[in-house]
């Protein structure tokens, strides 16, 4: 029995093909050695992210209020707005603590340089009290640079808002007189009060406007009631209302007329002889 021969390979015999080499092989790494998302090696390179900036806080108004009228010298405003601040800063966090208690301090200069002003106000009002009293009048033109008011026998001392018309002075000087020494008219004496006029007005018109109404209305009184020759050796003077007895109500104006010269004895208008 013959055995028929194979068929020819048409294209040539095929050589060994390459082994392929098991799974897992060192030749063929695995498809799982690809790194994954979310693998140690992009975990170790990741870094936090930054916290959200928070919002700046907000200025207390009241804080700026109570600073500005501590500036201009609102300092009650200015007190009241601080304290208003102080309590909302601390309930709400705000800023402006620092504006408020600024506030503060100019308020305190304020009420002391206020203070201060006033104390100095009140001397000085003390003072010119003290030389403008009611009873305070004031001379006018003609004034005697001689002695001072002075006492003697039978005399009687007044305040000079009570000195009446046909009074006899025994001195009379130059300056702001306060009590007078009152005589009789057949005493020795130097002046005498021979009139009383009053001023009107409502508020007070200031000393050199006293003064020159008080001087024409005297001059005016004197010249109707004495004969000129007799006022030759005779000085005019005048008591006038001063601001404080003003502002009390005083508008009279006392007219005396004074030897300059020597003691007199009797009415002086009427020519009584020197004592």
């Amino acid at each position: 029995m013959t055995v028929p021969p194979r068929e020819p390979f048409p294209y040539g015999q095929p050589g060994p093909g390459p082994a392929q080499p098991p799974y897992g092989s060192p030749q063929s790494p695995p498809y799982d050695t690809q790194p994954q998302y979310g693998a140690q090696q992009y975990g170790a390179q990741q870094f936090p992210h930054p916290p959200y900036a928070t919002p700046p806080r907000r200025t207390n108004p009241f804080a700026i209020a109570s600073l500005v009228f501590g500036v201009i010298g609102g300092s009650l405003l200015s007190i009241i707005f601080g304290i208003v601040a102080l309590k909302q800063i601390k309930e709400r966090g705000e800023q402006g603590r620092g504006l408020a208690l600024a506030g503060f301090v100019l308020s305190v200069c304020w009420i002391l340089l206020i203070g201060v002003g006033v104390t100095v106000a009140i001397v000085a009002a003390s003072q010119e009290e003290k030389t403008n009293v009611s009873a305070d009048q004031r001379p006018g033109a003609g004034s005697d640079t001689g002695t001072d008011v002075g006492t003697g026998g039978g005399s009687d001392t007044k305040r000079v808002n009570e000195l009446e018309v046909g009074d006899c002075l025994k001195r009379l000087s130059e300056g702001t007189h306060f009590l007078v020494s009152v005589v009789p008219c057949s005493a020795p004496h130097r002046a005498e009060v021979f009139a009383k006029v009053t001023l009107t007005g409502i508020s007070y018109p200031g000393e050199s406007v006293i003064a020159e109404e008080a001087e024409n209305r005297c001059s005016q009184r004197l010249t109707s009631i004495a004969d000129p020759e007799k006022l030759e050796d005779l000085n005019l003077f005048y008591f006038g209302p001063t601001r404080s007895s003003w502002e009390d109500g005083d508008r009279q104006v006392l007219c005396l007329v004074m030897d300059p010269n020597r003691d007199r004895t009797g009415r002086i208008l009427e020519g009584g002889p020197a004592a």
